[in-house]
Protein backbone atom coordinates (compact mmCIF):
# COMPACT_ATOMS: atom_id res chain seq x y z
CA UNK A 1 0.00 0.00 0.00
CA UNK A 2 2.95 2.61 0.79
CA UNK A 3 4.34 1.57 -2.39
CA UNK A 4 1.23 2.05 -3.98
CA UNK A 5 1.02 5.74 -2.71
CA UNK A 6 4.64 6.44 -4.07
CA UNK A 7 3.61 5.43 -7.40
CA UNK A 8 0.41 7.75 -7.53
CA UNK A 9 2.97 10.38 -5.62
CA UNK A 10 5.37 10.55 -8.57
CA UNK A 11 3.02 10.62 -11.25
CA UNK A 12 1.49 13.41 -9.72
CA UNK A 13 -2.14 11.93 -9.42
CA UNK A 14 -2.28 11.41 -5.22
CA UNK A 15 -6.14 11.12 -5.64
CA UNK A 16 -6.15 9.03 -8.58
CA UNK A 17 -8.32 6.02 -8.32
CA UNK A 18 -7.02 2.94 -10.27
CA UNK A 19 -9.16 0.38 -11.96
CA UNK A 20 -8.45 -3.30 -12.44
CA UNK A 21 -6.01 -3.81 -15.63
CA UNK A 22 -4.22 -0.50 -14.96
CA UNK A 23 -0.71 -0.41 -15.56
CA UNK A 24 2.17 2.06 -17.04
CA UNK A 25 4.17 2.37 -19.40
CA UNK A 26 7.85 1.18 -19.11
CA UNK A 27 9.52 4.27 -20.87
CA UNK A 28 8.73 5.63 -17.19
CA UNK A 29 11.36 3.85 -15.51
CA UNK A 30 15.47 3.61 -14.86
CA UNK A 31 17.44 1.43 -17.37
CA UNK A 32 18.58 0.33 -13.44
CA UNK A 33 14.85 -0.50 -12.02
CA UNK A 34 14.26 -3.38 -15.00
CA UNK A 35 16.42 -6.76 -14.77
CA UNK A 36 15.32 -10.07 -17.73
CA UNK A 37 17.71 -11.89 -15.69
CA UNK A 38 16.67 -14.22 -13.13
CA UNK A 39 18.11 -13.26 -10.27
CA UNK A 40 18.03 -16.77 -8.33
CA UNK A 41 19.00 -18.96 -11.37
CA UNK A 42 20.53 -16.84 -13.67
CA UNK A 43 18.91 -17.46 -16.94
CA UNK A 44 16.99 -15.14 -19.68
CA UNK A 45 13.83 -14.23 -18.69
CA UNK A 46 11.44 -14.18 -21.48
CA UNK A 47 10.23 -10.82 -20.32
CA UNK A 48 11.25 -7.47 -18.72
CA UNK A 49 10.61 -7.78 -15.17
CA UNK A 50 10.68 -4.75 -12.31
CA UNK A 51 12.94 -4.76 -9.61
CA UNK A 52 11.38 -4.94 -6.11
CA UNK A 53 10.68 -1.37 -4.57
CA UNK A 54 11.45 0.13 -8.15
CA UNK A 55 9.14 3.98 -8.66
CA UNK A 56 8.27 5.29 -12.16
CA UNK A 57 10.99 8.67 -12.16
CA UNK A 58 10.72 9.64 -15.80
CA UNK A 59 8.47 12.11 -16.53
CA UNK A 60 8.38 15.14 -18.76
CA UNK A 61 8.36 17.88 -16.41
CA UNK A 62 11.39 16.28 -14.34
CA UNK A 63 13.27 16.57 -17.93
CA UNK A 64 12.47 20.01 -18.16
CA UNK A 65 13.26 21.23 -14.20
CA UNK A 66 16.72 19.58 -14.69
CA UNK A 67 17.88 20.86 -18.74
CA UNK A 68 15.19 23.74 -19.52
CA UNK A 69 14.87 23.18 -23.59
CA UNK A 70 16.05 26.66 -25.63
CA UNK A 71 13.57 28.56 -26.98
CA UNK A 72 13.37 27.37 -30.60
CA UNK A 73 14.25 23.62 -29.30
CA UNK A 74 11.47 21.13 -29.24
CA UNK A 75 11.35 18.96 -26.28
CA UNK A 76 12.45 15.43 -26.57
CA UNK A 77 11.75 12.80 -23.75
CA UNK A 78 14.79 10.75 -23.63
CA UNK A 79 14.00 6.56 -23.40
CA UNK A 80 16.41 3.88 -22.18
CA UNK A 81 15.13 1.45 -24.45
CA UNK A 82 13.90 0.52 -27.53
CA UNK A 83 10.11 1.58 -28.44
CA UNK A 84 8.98 -2.06 -28.59
CA UNK A 85 6.01 -3.20 -27.31
CA UNK A 86 7.13 -5.42 -24.12
CA UNK A 87 4.75 -6.77 -21.80
CA UNK A 88 5.89 -6.70 -18.03
CA UNK A 89 3.16 -9.69 -15.97
CA UNK A 90 2.35 -9.14 -12.86
CA UNK A 91 3.84 -12.83 -11.66
CA UNK A 92 6.90 -11.88 -12.96
CA UNK A 93 7.29 -8.57 -11.32
CA UNK A 94 9.64 -8.15 -8.14
CA UNK A 95 6.92 -5.36 -7.48
CA UNK A 96 3.36 -7.19 -7.84
CA UNK A 97 1.74 -3.72 -7.52
CA UNK A 98 2.02 -3.04 -11.13
CA UNK A 99 0.81 -5.10 -14.45
CA UNK A 100 2.03 -3.96 -17.56
CA UNK A 101 0.86 -2.00 -20.43
CA UNK A 102 1.61 -1.63 -24.08
CA UNK A 103 2.75 2.18 -25.90
CA UNK A 104 0.08 2.86 -28.86
CA UNK A 105 1.62 3.98 -32.30
CA UNK A 106 1.05 7.58 -31.21
CA UNK A 107 3.05 7.50 -28.00
CA UNK A 108 6.12 5.86 -29.98
CA UNK A 109 6.59 9.17 -31.93
CA UNK A 110 8.17 12.38 -30.88
CA UNK A 111 6.78 15.50 -31.72
CA UNK A 112 8.48 18.86 -32.61
CA UNK A 113 6.30 20.99 -29.57
CA UNK A 114 6.48 20.60 -25.87
CA UNK A 115 2.71 20.55 -25.68
CA UNK A 116 2.07 17.88 -27.83
CA UNK A 117 4.42 15.63 -25.67
CA UNK A 118 2.61 16.64 -22.91
CA UNK A 119 -0.29 15.73 -24.19
CA UNK A 120 1.25 12.68 -25.00
CA UNK A 121 1.97 11.35 -21.53
CA UNK A 122 -1.20 12.85 -20.65
CA UNK A 123 -2.59 9.89 -22.50
CA UNK A 124 -0.43 7.60 -20.83
CA UNK A 125 -2.02 8.78 -18.20
CA UNK A 126 -5.23 7.77 -19.16
CA UNK A 127 -3.89 4.43 -19.16
CA UNK A 128 -1.85 3.95 -15.87
CA UNK A 129 -2.33 0.88 -14.16
CA UNK A 130 -2.13 -0.79 -10.73
CA UNK A 131 -3.72 -3.50 -9.73
CA UNK A 132 -6.32 -2.29 -6.77
CA UNK A 133 -6.88 -5.83 -5.83
CA UNK A 134 -3.94 -6.86 -4.32
CA UNK A 135 -3.44 -5.15 -0.53
CA UNK A 136 -0.16 -4.82 1.44
CA UNK A 137 -0.47 -8.02 3.64
CA UNK A 138 -1.13 -10.32 0.43
CA UNK A 139 2.07 -8.97 -0.99
CA UNK A 140 3.97 -9.34 2.15
CA UNK A 141 2.33 -13.06 2.46
CA UNK A 142 3.49 -13.76 -1.13
CA UNK A 143 6.91 -12.40 -1.21
CA UNK A 144 8.02 -13.68 2.29
CA UNK A 145 7.89 -16.84 1.87
CA UNK A 146 10.18 -15.90 -1.73
CA UNK A 147 12.54 -13.99 0.09
CA UNK A 148 13.09 -17.00 2.37
CA UNK A 149 13.37 -19.66 -0.55
CA UNK A 150 15.77 -17.30 -2.33
CA UNK A 151 18.48 -16.80 1.17
CA UNK A 152 18.21 -20.66 1.72
CA UNK A 153 18.90 -21.42 -1.70
CA UNK A 154 21.69 -19.12 -1.88
CA UNK A 155 23.19 -20.73 1.61
CA UNK A 156 23.28 -24.24 0.09
CA UNK A 157 25.34 -22.88 -3.02
CA UNK A 158 27.91 -21.77 -0.88
CA UNK A 159 28.00 -24.12 1.78
CA UNK A 160 30.49 -26.76 1.35
CA UNK A 161 27.90 -29.90 0.75
CA UNK A 162 26.00 -30.31 -2.49
CA UNK A 163 23.72 -28.13 -3.62
CA UNK A 164 20.19 -30.14 -2.31
CA UNK A 165 19.36 -30.38 -6.47
CA UNK A 166 22.56 -32.68 -6.90
CA UNK A 167 21.69 -34.79 -4.17
CA UNK A 168 19.46 -36.80 -6.15
CA UNK A 169 20.29 -40.37 -6.80
CA UNK A 170 22.04 -41.28 -10.07
CA UNK A 171 18.85 -43.57 -10.96
CA UNK A 172 16.73 -40.24 -10.75
CA UNK A 173 18.88 -38.37 -13.23
CA UNK A 174 20.08 -41.22 -15.86
CA UNK A 175 17.88 -44.07 -16.16
CA UNK A 176 14.85 -41.81 -17.77
CA UNK A 177 16.56 -42.41 -21.01
CA UNK A 178 16.84 -46.17 -20.92
CA UNK A 179 13.97 -47.96 -22.90
CA UNK A 180 14.23 -50.57 -20.18
CA UNK A 181 13.62 -49.89 -16.05
CA UNK A 182 12.88 -52.44 -13.66
CA UNK A 183 10.87 -50.37 -11.96
CA UNK A 184 8.51 -49.74 -14.63
CA UNK A 185 7.46 -54.03 -14.27
CA UNK A 186 6.21 -53.56 -10.50
CA UNK A 187 2.99 -54.48 -11.91
CA UNK A 188 4.15 -56.79 -14.88
CA UNK A 189 5.15 -60.53 -13.56
CA UNK A 190 4.35 -62.07 -17.04
CA UNK A 191 6.81 -59.38 -18.52
CA UNK A 192 9.37 -59.38 -15.85
CA UNK A 193 9.45 -63.26 -15.72
CA UNK A 194 9.93 -63.32 -19.15
CA UNK A 195 13.42 -61.10 -19.12
CA UNK A 196 14.26 -62.28 -15.46
CA UNK A 197 12.70 -65.18 -14.09
CA UNK A 198 10.93 -63.76 -11.47
CA UNK A 199 8.55 -61.36 -10.65
CA UNK A 200 9.54 -58.48 -8.33
CA UNK A 201 9.69 -58.87 -5.56
CA UNK A 202 11.36 -61.76 -6.26
CA UNK A 203 13.68 -59.51 -8.21
CA UNK A 204 14.01 -57.21 -5.07
CA UNK A 205 14.79 -60.19 -2.75
CA UNK A 206 17.74 -61.08 -5.13
CA UNK A 207 19.43 -57.44 -5.06
CA UNK A 208 19.13 -57.87 -1.22
CA UNK A 209 21.37 -60.62 -0.68
CA UNK A 210 23.74 -58.33 -2.28
CA UNK A 211 23.74 -55.92 -0.30
CA UNK A 212 27.28 -56.49 1.71
CA UNK A 213 28.21 -56.21 -1.89
CA UNK A 214 26.74 -53.40 -3.18
CA UNK A 215 30.19 -50.96 -3.11
CA UNK A 216 31.21 -53.14 -5.69
CA UNK A 217 28.25 -51.81 -8.54
CA UNK A 218 28.16 -48.36 -7.11
CA UNK A 219 31.32 -47.32 -9.25
CA UNK A 220 29.54 -48.51 -12.48
CA UNK A 221 26.30 -46.35 -11.08
CA UNK A 222 28.50 -43.12 -11.48
CA UNK A 223 30.42 -44.52 -14.09
CA UNK A 224 28.30 -45.58 -16.35
CA UNK A 225 25.17 -44.08 -15.23
CA UNK A 226 23.12 -47.32 -14.72
CA UNK A 227 21.52 -47.79 -11.72
CA UNK A 228 21.96 -51.10 -9.54
CA UNK A 229 18.56 -52.55 -9.59
CA UNK A 230 18.68 -51.84 -13.69
CA UNK A 231 22.42 -53.54 -13.78
CA UNK A 232 20.51 -56.80 -11.80
CA UNK A 233 17.88 -56.60 -14.18
CA UNK A 234 20.41 -56.65 -17.70
CA UNK A 235 22.45 -59.49 -15.93
CA UNK A 236 19.44 -61.19 -15.47
CA UNK A 237 18.04 -60.43 -19.24
CA UNK A 238 21.34 -61.90 -20.62
CA UNK A 239 21.26 -65.30 -18.62
CA UNK A 240 17.54 -65.75 -19.34
CA UNK A 241 17.40 -64.53 -22.60
CA UNK A 242 21.06 -65.43 -24.04
CA UNK A 243 20.76 -61.53 -24.96
CA UNK A 244 23.67 -60.46 -27.14
CA UNK A 245 25.72 -57.09 -25.97
CA UNK A 246 24.90 -55.00 -28.84
CA UNK A 247 20.88 -55.50 -28.31
CA UNK A 248 21.50 -55.07 -24.15
CA UNK A 249 23.25 -52.14 -25.24
CA UNK A 250 20.54 -50.48 -27.02
CA UNK A 251 17.78 -51.59 -24.58
CA UNK A 252 19.92 -49.75 -21.88
CA UNK A 253 21.36 -46.50 -23.61
CA UNK A 254 24.82 -47.59 -23.41
CA UNK A 255 27.68 -49.40 -25.65
CA UNK A 256 28.81 -53.13 -25.85
CA UNK A 257 31.73 -52.39 -24.04
CA UNK A 258 29.60 -51.68 -20.87
CA UNK A 259 27.37 -54.37 -20.90
CA UNK A 260 30.33 -56.59 -20.70
CA UNK A 261 32.00 -55.19 -18.09
CA UNK A 262 28.41 -54.77 -15.96
CA UNK A 263 27.59 -58.83 -16.63
CA UNK A 264 31.79 -59.57 -15.93
CA UNK A 265 31.50 -57.52 -12.62
CA UNK A 266 28.00 -59.25 -11.30
CA UNK A 267 28.18 -62.75 -12.36
CA UNK A 268 32.12 -62.23 -10.47
CA UNK A 269 30.60 -60.75 -7.58
CA UNK A 270 27.69 -62.63 -7.39
CA UNK A 271 29.24 -66.10 -7.57
CA UNK A 272 31.96 -65.30 -5.07
CA UNK A 273 29.07 -63.64 -2.69
CA UNK A 274 26.46 -66.88 -2.73
CA UNK A 275 29.73 -69.34 -2.60
CA UNK A 276 30.50 -68.61 0.56
CA UNK A 277 26.73 -69.92 1.72
CA UNK A 278 26.67 -73.16 3.16
CA UNK A 279 24.16 -75.14 0.68
CA UNK A 280 24.85 -78.48 2.31
CA UNK A 281 22.23 -78.95 4.85
CA UNK A 282 22.88 -80.66 7.84
CA UNK A 283 21.13 -84.59 8.03
CA UNK A 284 18.35 -83.04 10.59
CA UNK A 285 17.46 -80.52 7.41
CA UNK A 286 16.99 -83.19 5.24
CA UNK A 287 14.83 -85.41 7.34
CA UNK A 288 12.45 -82.08 8.19
CA UNK A 289 11.87 -81.18 4.93
CA UNK A 290 11.85 -84.99 3.33
CA UNK A 291 8.90 -85.77 1.61
CA UNK A 292 6.88 -88.57 2.55
CA UNK A 293 7.68 -90.91 -0.83
CA UNK A 294 11.37 -90.38 0.22
CA UNK A 295 10.46 -91.53 4.16
CA UNK A 296 8.60 -94.34 3.11
CA UNK A 297 11.40 -96.21 0.16
CA UNK A 298 15.21 -94.41 0.59
CA UNK A 299 14.65 -92.53 4.41
CA UNK A 300 19.02 -92.32 4.12
CA UNK A 301 18.75 -90.11 1.04
CA UNK A 302 21.01 -87.26 1.38
CA UNK A 303 21.64 -86.06 -2.06
CA UNK A 304 20.67 -87.28 -5.49
CA UNK A 305 23.70 -86.42 -8.46
CA UNK A 306 23.45 -86.36 -12.15
CA UNK A 307 25.72 -85.30 -14.33
CA UNK A 308 24.85 -82.29 -17.34
CA UNK A 309 26.41 -81.13 -20.16
CA UNK A 310 26.59 -77.51 -21.55
CA UNK A 311 28.07 -76.61 -25.40
CA UNK A 312 30.05 -74.09 -25.82
CA UNK A 313 31.71 -72.78 -29.08
CA UNK A 314 34.69 -75.25 -30.03
CA UNK A 315 37.84 -73.62 -29.16
CA UNK A 316 40.56 -72.36 -31.40
CA UNK A 317 44.05 -74.03 -29.47
CA UNK A 318 43.53 -77.90 -30.50
CA UNK A 319 44.66 -79.30 -26.99
CA UNK A 320 41.49 -77.11 -25.30
CA UNK A 321 39.19 -78.54 -28.13
CA UNK A 322 40.13 -82.62 -27.66
CA UNK A 323 39.69 -81.73 -23.92
CA UNK A 324 36.15 -80.01 -24.61
CA UNK A 325 34.62 -83.05 -26.83
CA UNK A 326 32.11 -84.71 -25.69
CA UNK A 327 31.42 -87.91 -27.75
CA UNK A 328 27.70 -88.23 -25.66
CA UNK A 329 26.92 -85.21 -27.01
CA UNK A 330 29.50 -85.20 -30.38
CA UNK A 331 30.09 -81.38 -29.72
CA UNK A 332 32.22 -79.30 -27.40
CA UNK A 333 31.12 -78.93 -23.80
CA UNK A 334 31.53 -78.41 -20.32
CA UNK A 335 30.32 -80.89 -17.70
CA UNK A 336 29.32 -80.34 -14.26
CA UNK A 337 27.85 -82.82 -11.54
CA UNK A 338 25.13 -81.63 -9.84
CA UNK A 339 23.56 -83.17 -6.08
CA UNK A 340 19.96 -82.18 -4.94
CA UNK A 341 18.19 -82.73 -1.82
CA UNK A 342 15.23 -84.87 -1.25
CA UNK A 343 12.95 -81.87 -0.67
CA UNK A 344 14.43 -80.32 -4.08
CA UNK A 345 17.22 -77.92 -3.14
CA UNK A 346 20.21 -77.73 -5.49
CA UNK A 347 22.57 -78.32 -2.61
CA UNK A 348 25.77 -79.59 -4.63
CA UNK A 349 27.40 -78.56 -7.93
CA UNK A 350 30.87 -79.29 -8.95
CA UNK A 351 33.62 -76.94 -11.13
CA UNK A 352 33.02 -77.02 -15.26
CA UNK A 353 35.53 -79.80 -16.68
CA UNK A 354 35.74 -80.65 -20.07
CA UNK A 355 33.76 -82.72 -21.92
CA UNK A 356 35.54 -85.36 -22.34
CA UNK A 357 36.15 -85.89 -18.83
CA UNK A 358 34.50 -88.56 -17.06
CA UNK A 359 31.95 -88.73 -14.20
CA UNK A 360 34.47 -90.80 -11.94
CA UNK A 361 37.17 -88.29 -12.20
CA UNK A 362 35.30 -85.38 -11.36
CA UNK A 363 34.00 -86.75 -8.12
CA UNK A 364 37.27 -87.74 -7.41
CA UNK A 365 38.57 -84.39 -7.72
CA UNK A 366 35.44 -83.36 -5.83
CA UNK A 367 35.14 -83.33 -1.65
CA UNK A 368 31.93 -84.82 -1.90
CA UNK A 369 32.96 -87.99 -0.40
CA UNK A 370 33.71 -86.50 2.75
CA UNK A 371 30.69 -83.81 3.28
CA UNK A 372 28.49 -87.06 3.42
CA UNK A 373 28.06 -88.64 7.02
CA UNK A 374 28.57 -92.14 7.54
CA UNK A 375 25.37 -94.12 6.76
CA UNK A 376 23.96 -91.79 4.04
CA UNK A 377 22.72 -93.22 0.28
CA UNK A 378 23.13 -90.94 -2.48
CA UNK A 379 20.91 -91.61 -5.51
CA UNK A 380 22.83 -91.65 -9.17
CA UNK A 381 22.33 -92.99 -12.58
CA UNK A 382 23.53 -95.85 -13.61
CA UNK A 383 26.25 -94.27 -15.88
CA UNK A 384 27.83 -93.07 -12.29
CA UNK A 385 29.64 -96.22 -10.87
CA UNK A 386 31.32 -94.28 -8.33
CA UNK A 387 30.93 -96.93 -5.07
CA UNK A 388 34.56 -97.28 -4.75
CA UNK A 389 35.13 -93.57 -3.95
CA UNK A 390 32.58 -92.99 -1.49
CA UNK A 391 33.14 -96.61 0.41
CA UNK A 392 36.05 -95.55 2.55
CA UNK A 393 33.25 -92.78 4.09
CA UNK A 394 30.61 -95.90 4.45
CA UNK A 395 28.77 -94.41 2.04
CA UNK A 396 25.96 -96.03 -0.29
CA UNK A 397 25.62 -95.05 -3.90
CA UNK A 398 22.33 -96.56 -5.06
CA UNK A 399 21.57 -97.07 -8.59
CA UNK A 400 20.02 -98.87 -11.42
CA UNK A 401 21.01 -102.67 -11.54
CA UNK A 402 23.49 -103.06 -14.94
CA UNK A 403 21.60 -105.96 -17.08
CA UNK A 404 24.79 -108.15 -18.08
CA UNK A 405 22.35 -111.17 -19.67
CA UNK A 406 18.90 -111.69 -20.13
CA UNK A 407 16.30 -110.37 -17.76
CA UNK A 408 16.39 -109.08 -14.37
CA UNK A 409 14.71 -110.65 -11.33
CA UNK A 410 11.17 -109.00 -10.72
CA UNK A 411 12.10 -107.64 -7.40
CA UNK A 412 15.24 -106.06 -9.19
CA UNK A 413 13.12 -104.04 -12.03
CA UNK A 414 10.52 -103.01 -9.01
CA UNK A 415 13.34 -101.69 -6.85
CA UNK A 416 14.86 -99.77 -9.81
CA UNK A 417 11.64 -98.48 -11.32
CA UNK A 418 11.51 -96.81 -7.56
CA UNK A 419 14.90 -95.22 -7.62
CA UNK A 420 13.95 -93.84 -11.27
CA UNK A 421 10.97 -92.57 -10.23
CA UNK A 422 12.38 -90.51 -7.00
CA UNK A 423 15.17 -89.78 -9.29
CA UNK A 424 13.22 -87.70 -11.96
CA UNK A 425 13.00 -84.76 -9.63
CA UNK A 426 16.96 -84.09 -10.42
CA UNK A 427 16.35 -83.82 -13.88
CA UNK A 428 13.52 -81.51 -13.36
CA UNK A 429 15.55 -79.32 -11.20
CA UNK A 430 18.42 -79.12 -13.79
CA UNK A 431 15.89 -78.69 -17.06
CA UNK A 432 14.43 -75.99 -14.35
CA UNK A 433 18.07 -74.56 -14.34
CA UNK A 434 18.62 -74.19 -17.89
CA UNK A 435 15.63 -72.00 -18.29
CA UNK A 436 18.45 -69.34 -17.98
CA UNK A 437 19.14 -70.29 -22.05
CA UNK A 438 22.53 -69.27 -21.51
CA UNK A 439 22.96 -73.03 -20.55
CA UNK A 440 20.88 -74.16 -23.41
CA UNK A 441 22.50 -72.19 -25.81
CA UNK A 442 25.96 -72.42 -26.78
CA UNK A 443 28.81 -70.22 -24.83
CA UNK A 444 30.86 -68.47 -26.33
CA UNK A 445 34.21 -68.01 -26.57
CA UNK A 446 34.36 -65.00 -24.56
CA UNK A 447 32.03 -66.01 -22.04
CA UNK A 448 34.42 -69.38 -21.28
CA UNK A 449 36.34 -67.98 -18.57
CA UNK A 450 33.39 -67.08 -16.95
CA UNK A 451 31.62 -70.96 -17.28
CA UNK A 452 32.32 -71.73 -13.67
CA UNK A 453 31.01 -68.65 -12.31
CA UNK A 454 28.06 -68.50 -14.29
CA UNK A 455 26.79 -71.78 -13.91
CA UNK A 456 27.16 -71.28 -9.89
CA UNK A 457 25.41 -68.09 -10.57
CA UNK A 458 22.36 -70.27 -12.72
CA UNK A 459 22.23 -72.59 -9.63
CA UNK A 460 21.81 -70.42 -6.90
CA UNK A 461 19.18 -68.31 -8.73
CA UNK A 462 16.93 -71.61 -9.08
CA UNK A 463 17.36 -72.23 -5.77
CA UNK A 464 15.23 -68.87 -5.77
CA UNK A 465 12.00 -70.26 -7.77
CA UNK A 466 8.88 -71.34 -6.24
CA UNK A 467 8.79 -74.74 -7.57
CA UNK A 468 10.36 -77.31 -9.62
CA UNK A 469 7.28 -78.41 -11.64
Amino acid sequence: MELRKKWLKAIRRPDFVPRVGDGLCMNHFRAQDIHNISTEANYLLSRLTLNFGAVPSIFPWQESADNPPEANEPFTAQSNFSNENIEIEEKEACCPEFISTTESPEQQSTTDAPEQQNSKFLAEEDILQVNLQLCEEEIDAEVEPLNKSVIELKSDMHSDEEPVYLKKSIMMQTDSCSKYNVDNYKHKPVQLNHFTGFNYQKFKTILYTLSPVMSHFEKIEKDKKISIPNQLFLTLWKLRRATCNLELAEHFSTDNESVAEIFYTWITIMSKTWSLIDMWPSRELINFYMPHTFKNHFPKTRVTLDATEIKIDAPKNSVLKQATFSTYKNANTFKIMVGTTPGGLISYTSSAYGGSTSDHQIIERSDLPSKCDPGDVILADKGIMVQDLFAPYNVTVSTPTPMVSGSLPHKTVVKDRKLSRHRVHIERLIGLMKTFTILSKKLTRDLLPLSTDIISVCVMLTNFKESIM
